[in-house]
């Protein structure tokens, strides 16, 4: 039997036609088809789950107070986009499975799809999301966003392809590259995704330790531990004391002085630069405060753990701490760094970050009018008329409840001797635990005047006649503002010459009156506020002393002792000005150096006093 050579070659499958008119594809060329639908539909969930994933992340953005609303118009109407592109793929994918042409269909959408892309990628239209979550740590929502677009776009090409293989148009020998294209997408997808979750930079911590005890008296040896700005860059906290840096936050052990953690500004909110600094005292549960800006120029605030160095909340806000040198443990009094008025203020959580309650005054400034204590925000000349200086013969003292917001006020007594038609003025002297000390002085000649030592919780109100107020602080920072305590030095003059210092201890009430000493306060070289004057065991210490009247040029170190017997010593630095800081382990001393060049900037030597 013959056969025939023709009937014997292998026969390439084609696509028939059905009856109904619609193309069946035999079986090769069907097998293909249909994988490539499949895989399409696998990038179309893949899609969707990316953008829904970029939503989801919005609600762990790290930061407090940020408004996510532009952020989530654009990833809503992302994520709605991308779910109405995956369901018009299935839909196109269920008809291709059943013999129907959609290639036309499915190239319209691939044309869509570009034209999303183009638009997502555009910045004008994601410019409010990125800068909503700029700093975040929903960041990345955008660029998860984005490749959701990108992979749908994708799909919509496979759909393509798998239809047009499905119809017999394309066959599988001339699209042998369409695996390596779907791996290499597969792997792009992934990396976008990667990329995006990318965590933040990571930085040093320490363990929880105790605290070494505090010193009990002054060595006489100094070391030198560090060399910062400004003396408002130092602080006790923690097992020691922290340092704010223009790049970074560092904390010291207090006996050794070694560095025991840092926080880089690449691990803060948008890598902003630390600005200021505040601490709420010693001890495993003390917290640091920073203020900085972020690349966009928006204000932070950010605690740190001062025993361990771990960022433990950040909140977006325009808002500085006003307190002493040591805030209370657990809240503190804010006020709107912005200078137009309505000014805001209110009371933030240490532990938790949360803002407990805020209100607005016609006050425009607010900055040397508000502080902390335990249990209230204190503030002066609480002004309903737009003005601070409000002209009244009768000074209170205004009280906001640190958990509840509740006012009260405290009325303060009148000043001896004021003159008819002259008016009270008032400035917070010192706050710590829960008493402040407020001077009262009489607007038209700054006589008569008086300061009182206020107790916020017991609501007594002590008078202490004839104190002067402390001039030095003007001419310095806002940032070196920050009142004293609990060591509180008030001036006072024995006929109209300046006698001696009053030290008012606000942590027990007690109050050592020094006869012919006072600090010596040069124009640009008087030390700021809460280093003038410290506790160091019984005794109280000062730094930059001199005799009353400035009729000597030394500077000493003073030791106070519980009777009042002033014990001085040759300053530890040198000729300049400097303060004292009393931290766990050691007693530093902050020197203010004046052979600094240029002249407009400045250096301080931290000294441990061994």
């Amino acid at each position: 039997m013959t056969t025939n050579d023709e009937s014997l070659r292998k026969v390439e499958p084609t696509a028939v036609d059905a009856p109904d008119g619609s193309t069946k594809p035999r079986r090769g060329r069907n097998a293909w088809g249909l994988g490539m639908l499949a895989v399409s539909v696998g990038f179309a969930v893949g899609a969707v789950g990316l953008s829904l994933y970029a939503v989801i992340r919005l609600a762990e953005t790290g930061v407090l107070g940020v408004d996510t609303g532009p952020a989530l118009v654009f990833l809503g109407s992302a994520l709605a986009g991308v779910f109405l592109g995956a369901m018009s793929l299935v839909v196109l994918v269920v008809v291709a499975v059943r013999g129907k042409r959609v290639v036309g269909c499915a190239a319209w959408l691939l044309a869509c799809a570009c034209i999303a892309i183009v638009a997502v990628m555009s910045g004008a239209v994601t410019a409010s999301a990125r800068h909503a979550l700029h700093g975040t740590d929903s960041s990345t929502s955008v660029a998860l966003a984005r490749a959701a677009v990108v992979v749908v776009a994708v799909a919509f090409a496979v759909l393509v392809v798998g239809a047009a293989l499905s119809s017999g148009r394309l066959s599988p020998r001339t699209i042998s590259w369409a695996p390596a294209v779907v791996v290499v997408v597969v792997v792009l997808a992934f990396g976008l995704q990667l990329t995006a979750s990318t965590p933040p930079a990571g930085y040093r911590t320490a363990s929880e330790v105790a605290a070494p005890a505090l010193p009990t008296t002054v060595g006489e040896s100094a070391v030198q531990w560090a060399t910062i700005e400004s003396q408002s860059d130092v602080v006790a906290a923690g097992a020691g004391f922290v340092i704010r840096f223009d790049r970074e936050i560092v904390g010291y052990d207090g006996a050794t002085g070694r560095v025991r953690w840092v926080v880089p500004s690449t691990a803060l909110a948008g890598g902003c630069d630390p600005e200021a600094i505040w601490s709420s005292g010693i001890g495993e549960r003390s917290t640091v405060l920073i203020t900085c800006a972020d690349e966009l120029h928006r204000g932070h605030v950010i605690a740190i753990d001062a025993s361990t160095g771990t960022v433990r909340w950040t909140r977006r806000a325009q808002m500085e701490p006003r307190t002493s040198v040591a805030t209370p443990e657990s809240s503190v009094a804010v006020v709107s760094s912005r200078s137009e008025a309505p000014a805001e203020f209110g009371v933030l959580d240490l532990y938790s970050g949360d803002l407990l309650w805020s209100t607005v005054t016609k006050c425009r400034y607010l900055d040397g009018n508000v502080t902390s204590t335990n249990t209230a925000l204190v503030m002066l000349n609480h002004c309903e008329s737009g003005s601070l200086d409000a002209r009244t013969r009768a000074a209170a003292v205004t009280l906001f409840d640190v958990k509840s917001g509740k006012q009260s006020t405290i009325d303060l007594p009148e000043i001896p001797g004021l003159r008819n038609g002259d008016f009270v003025m008032t400035s917070l002297q010192g706050s710590y635990g829960d008493r402040v000390v407020v001077h009262m002085y009489a607007h038209d000649d700054f006589r008569p005047r008086q300061s009182v030592i206020v107790d916020v919780t017991t609501r007594s109100v002590e008078v202490v006649p004839d104190a002067e107020r402390d001039y030095s602080r003007f001419g310095l920072m806002d940032r070196d503002l920050l009142l004293p305590g609990p060591i509180v030095p008030l001036r006072y003059d024995v006929h109209g010459v300046p006698g001696g210092t009053l030290l008012v201890d606000l942590g027990t009430g007690l109050r050592r009156e020094i006869p012919g000493v006072v600090h010596y306060l040069g124009e640009t070289e008087a030390v700021i506020p809460t280093q003038r004057w410290s506790r160091v065991g019984e005794d109280i210490v000062g730094m930059s002393v001199g005799d009353s009247g400035f009729r000597s040029w030394d500077r000493w170190l003073a030791i106070v002792d519980p009777a009042g017997q002033v014990t001085r010593r040759p300053s530890p630095c040198g000729e300049d000005a400097g303060g004292v800081l009393v931290v766990p382990g050691s007693v530093l001393a902050t020197c203010v150096r004046d052979d600094r060049e240029p002249r407009d900037t400045e250096r301080v030597d931290v000294l441990a006093l061994r």
